[in-house]
């Protein structure tokens, strides 16, 4: 005992050496070996050392340790005057969760300072384990600094407090700063009575509360919300309009329901699609499954390659209008897009995915003229798109990938004259045979060989 006593002094005497490397040292020490609550109060101290890897040690242990006692050494560097050792603190806390909450509202409950009570509020709601709305709501109700009100009514939100959603539906009209925030925290507690509130409100708001009401009302809505939605869409102008679109698709998927054919609400969707971020591209996307024409194609077309999830929303919406589609990428590959090689490629995709029973005899006129278009990207500075153009005139066209076999070999990208040589592996026929006898003498020696290898299966 008396030399373990030792050895923890001389510890705590290290960890107040000038030296960074030998504090780090010492704090290191407890990553396998248990600290008592003196060693944690210095541990903790040392979340605002000058020194980076001193901190980064200190807050490694005290976060990989599972003490019941460290938020209570913790909780006191929220006052600190330096916002950084107030954040890594909440941060611990946080990553404490519940074991931290007892220790929180005490300090709540001691400090009449409004950064030090916003702080904890915050962190309680991110925290966002139920206990602690009575004490939250008490300061609620007590607190005349907007900022602290604001944190209770969103933390109170986090915790989905089901005993707040009277007292802020109360409060509500009292102050329209208030009025988005509580609105998103009603939103989370999954009422019915809340969806009655939020409607009967909706009307005489401005657009920021309106804002945070439809995102609700996606959330919460029923029949009647997503036939009201509809129905006001056309008075919404951007970005109103798109958060509706959203909530609209929630509600369409949640409750089986369709999108009514009307032109307002197609050119609504398709500006979302457009103009919006892409937390409104995806839900457009898939609405607009219900307008499939000429425009929605060129707007899938414009957006295409730029997000994986909407792409493939695209790929199910267009594959069953599959003539249209090849309609409108011939006139798309006019305009020289700068998405060109994400459109072959997903055209590509397409006729490898299609029976060629499935389109009519008049298809092979738009077959014509699509290879048409492509054999103009066959020295484009792309090598990608030589690539994926060159495969798909061969699946589409074997004879007009032929007359184009010498600008194929002509490609500057070996992997390309390589995959063209596999490509004629694949399509043999007889006019293969030149092709790859003008190959054999290509300046490559990897090339020159698989091509006597082709040559050599064929012979044979």
């Amino acid at each position: 005992m008396e030399n373990s006593h030792l050895d923890k002094l001389e510890i705590l005497e290290q960890l107040r050496f000038p030296d960074p490397d030998l504090r780090r040292q010492a704090i290191e020490i407890f990553f396998n070996q248990e600290p008592d609550d003196e060693v944690l109060t210095a541990l903790c101290s040392l979340l605002s050392d000058e020194n980076p890897g001193v901190r980064d040690a200190a807050n490694n242990v005290l976060l990989l340790n599972d003490k019941e006692s460290i938020p209570v050494f913790l909780v006191p560097l929220i006052s600190s005057s330096d916002i950084a050792i107030r954040n890594l603190a909440g941060e611990l806390l946080i990553r404490k969760g519940e074991k931290s909450i007892n220790s929180l509202i005490s300090h709540l409950s001691s400090t009449d300072n409004v950064d030090d009570q916003k702080f904890i509020i915050d962190v309680l709601g991110l925290i966002g384990v139920s206990g602690p709305e009575k004490e939250i709501i008490e300061v609620f109700l007590s607190s005349s600094n907007d900022n602290v009100k604001l944190a209770c009514i969103e933390a109170l939100g986090n915790l989905k407090s089901v005993e707040s959603s009277d007292i802020l539906m109360k409060y509500y009209d009292k102050a329209d700063i208030f009025k988005p925030t509580i609105i998103e925290a009603l939103g989370k507690l999954e009422s019915p009575a809340v969806l009655d509130f939020i409607l009967d409100k909706y009307t005489n708001e401005d657009e920021l509360t309106k804002f945070a009401m439809l995102e609700c009302i996606g959330k919460l809505g029923n029949d009647d919300s997503f036939f009201f939605l509809l129905s006001e869409l056309k008075y919404y102008e951007p970005p109103l309009s798109w958060e509706a679109i959203r909530s609209l698709k929630l509600l369409k998927d949640k409750l089986e329901l369709d999108i009514p054919f009307d032109e307002s609400t197609k050119n609504s969707i398709l500006n979302a699609l457009k103009e919006g971020d892409v937390e409104y591209k995806k839900p457009a996307v898939s609405l607009l499954k219900s307008f499939i024409d000429k425009e929605v194609f060129r707007a899938y077309l414009n957006i295409y390659g730029k997000d994986c999830l909407i792409d493939e929303e695209i790929k199910n919406n267009v594959y069953p209008h599959f003539e249209m589609f090849v309609k409108q990428v011939i006139e798309y590959l006019d305009d020289s897009p700068k998405n060109l090689r994400a459109v072959i490629d997903l055209t590509r995709e397409m006729f490898e995915m299609k029976d060629p029973s499935e389109t009519n005899g008049s298809f092979s006129i738009e077959k014509h003229k699509l290879c048409e278009k492509l054999t103009g990207h066959l020295t484009n500075p792309d090598e990608e798109v030589r690539r994926i153009v060159m495969e798909l005139l061969f699946h589409l066209s074997h004879d007009t990938a032929i007359i184009f076999a010498d600008t194929m070999s002509s490609d500057q990208n070996v992997w390309n004259r390589l995959r063209l040589v596999e490509l004629l592996e694949v399509y043999r026929s007889e006019k293969t045979l030149p092709v790859l006898e003008m190959l054999a003498r290509d300046e490559d020696e990897m090339i020159k060989d698989r091509v006597l290898q082709v040559l050599s299966g064929i012979n044979n």
